[in-house]
């Protein structure tokens, strides 16, 4: 895709897609699924100048591999309770998916009730998120990229916190592949969104906010 997407749904494109998400799910694509009320997580294509791989640390390394095995421990805990109510079809109709996403992100709200902000985004790997923000999209020729994703976070943000499902009708930003490439990688129906210059951690197959930042985006 060349050109950023906005996403504000009416009620009809809703069901549509979710048909399309579940209809995926043979095909995985952490970046790409599609989450109640709002299109799937668009990825910009790369700016022509070539962005070189951030150098990290070895604490930042090790920052990293925790935060990655952190969301790989609640993608399992998610797919535990998914196999806890009725699977879906290419037969299922768009009513029971609709149903079948509410009834899994009851069931990891009420499994993760305790749920607070940093369980993810810990000090440590918020530091290195804003690190490699500002890397990818702070100087003078990265304009582009971060305006993919400014233009796109117009208004006033919706007020959404841990454990929440994630805002019907709220415009899905576009990840800068720049920016992108250079975060730690989600596994298969996870993704990253921003709300504002917030970073937000997804769940979409359930449409449940994981985790959220404070502003990120330079």
């Amino acid at each position: 895709m060349t050109h950023s997407i906005r996403s504000t749904f009416l009620p009809v494109a809703l069901l549509a897609v979710l048909v399309g998400v579940y209809a995926c799910h043979s095909k995985p694509d952490t970046q790409t699924k599609a989450t109640t009320g709002t299109a799937p997580e668009t990825r910009a294509p790369a700016a022509s100048r070539v962005t070189p791989p951030i150098v990290l640390t070895d604490a930042e390394q090790q920052t990293v591999k925790e935060f990655e095995q952190r969301v790989d421990d609640y993608a399992k805990l998610r797919d535990k309770l998914d196999g806890t109510i009725p699977s879906l079809s290419d037969k299922s109709t768009p009513e029971e998916i609709v149903q079948h996403q509410q009834q899994l992100a009851a069931l990891i709200q009420k499994e993760r009730k305790n749920a607070v902000p940093g369980e993810f985004f810990t000090p440590d790997t918020v530091a290195l998120l804003k690190r490699i923000a500002t890397s990818t999209l702070a100087g003078k020729d990265d304009k582009a990229a971060k305006e993919t994703v400014m233009d796109e976070n117009p208004g006033k943000m919706p007020s959404v916190g841990v454990n929440d499902k994630y805002p019907d009708g709220v415009t899905v930003t576009t990840m800068p592949a720049e920016l992108l490439d250079q975060l730690p990688k989600l596994p298969d129906k996870m993704e990253y969104r921003f709300l504002g210059k917030r970073l937000v951690l997804m769940d979409s197959a359930a449409g449940v906010v994981v985790d959220i930042t404070e502003n990120i985006l330079p």
